[in-house]
């Protein structure tokens, strides 16, 4: 079954080339502050809606597919606190990735992963107004210093990366992450 926007463009366009899932939500909480509902929402959005994407995806291009491109996070690698449940969500897009890369080459699917670090986005800015009356607020610019490349992320970053692993340059990659983050998990 394919999910509306893959059915879109088969009716439009007679094929999917390539695709990007960029979806993710988070609710930054202390982790015995988190409840079962928050857990459902991020995972409901960041694997689950990801997975249904991806499925759907895969089915499209498995007669001569190309390349899917799914957004993790550095997040899903390293620890932070205050995101427990948005860090595990991210991780699972990282084995599912590899998981589905794995499987899918058969058909000459390519699926990789880009992990952002720092992004100047909407939900980066509320998770840094959301650490102003804590013990360690974190604003933009210490957070930009802190990067080895210096700056936070634009979107733009990312979707060169993304668009990167859709062309034929990344022709023999499947299964990896490439890590766009400015040098953050470097320290």
């Amino acid at each position: 079954m394919f999910t509306i926007a893959v059915r879109t463009t088969l009716d439009r366009y007679g094929r999917l080339d390539c695709a990007a899932n960029c979806a993710g939500i988070d609710r930054s909480a202390g982790f015995l502050d988190y409840t079962a509902a928050d857990f459902d929402v991020i995972f409901a959005t960041n694997a689950r809606g990801l997975f249904l994407c991806l499925r759907s995806e895969v089915e499209a291009m498995r007669d001569g597919g190309d390349s899917i491109v799914n957004v993790g996070s550095v997040a899903g690698q390293r620890a932070f606190r205050g995101n427990s449940l948005y860090n595990a969500s991210k991780s699972a897009v990282t084995l599912l990735t590899k998981s589905a890369a794995a499987e899918c080459a058969r058909w000459g699917v390519r699926i990789n992963e880009v992990s952002p670090g720092p992004v100047l986005t909407p939900m980066l800015t509320g998770f840094l107004e959301s650490t102003e009356h804590t013990s360690a607020p974190m604003a933009a610019e210490n957070l930009a210093s802190g990067l080895p490349l210096g700056g936070i992320l634009s979107p733009q970053d990312i979707a060169d990366s993304v668009l990167f692993l859709c062309s034929q340059k990344a022709a023999h990659i499947t299964g990896s992450t490439l890590v766009v983050d400015g040098g953050f998990v470097l320290g």
